[in-house]
């Protein structure tokens, strides 16, 4: 019993499959047909108002630039276009006059701080050259040949080196931990 039922379920269910298979054809057929209805009412609207071509100018026709040249063809035009154009090439000559007076003041300006740069330069390498590097200062040799013969050999402890302090001052680190500086 339970298979008869399953197996008509599985029926109905193919069977609604096929019909939304169709009818999302036929839904889709109805959306472009209306997307193209609208566009191409939209378009015969805008022209009927007045609204002017869709297409460009220079694929409508080439007369209004054939116009515009022949008007300007006149020899008074001419002549107002050389005095602009003369104009023009005059300023600019004078703004690249103007440009170049300022990269060459600005030039030597760079040329003389450099200069100067190199003046105070010299005086820090040179002195630095003159400090002679520290010497470690040794004990007289005579001294140490009398403190040698006083002392008994059996008895003879390592010298401690002048200017070293046996027995650190100061914080001793035990676990690594960093110290703070005290002077």
């Amino acid at each position: 019993m339970t298979d008869r039922i399953v197996d008509a379920w599985e029926e109905e269910a193919d069977e609604a499959e096929e019909a939304a298979s169709g009818s999302n054809w036929l839904a889709r057929i109805v959306i472009v047909a209306m997307l193209v209805g609208t566009g191409s009412g939209s378009a015969l609207l805008w022209r009927a108002a007045g609204g002017g071509s869709l297409l460009p100018q220079s694929m409508t026709s080439s007369a209004p630039s054939v116009a515009v040249v022949a008007k300007a063809a006149t020899p008074g035009d001419l002549d107002a276009i050389r005095q602009q154009i003369t104009s023009l090439n005059q300023s600019n000559q004078q703004l690249l006059a103007a440009q170049q007076a300022e990269i060459k003041r600005l030039t030597d300006q760079v040329a003389t701080l450099s200069g100067k740069l190199e003046l105070l330069q010299r005086p820090v390498t040179s002195a630095q050259a003159a400090i002679p590097p520290a010497k470690p200062v040794a004990p007289p040799a005579a001294a140490k040949k009398k403190q040698d013969t006083a002392k008994p050999v059996a008895a003879a402890k390592p010298e401690p080196k002048p200017g070293v302090d046996p027995k650190p001052t100061g914080a001793i680190s035990t676990g690594g931990a960093p110290l703070q500086l005290t002077r």
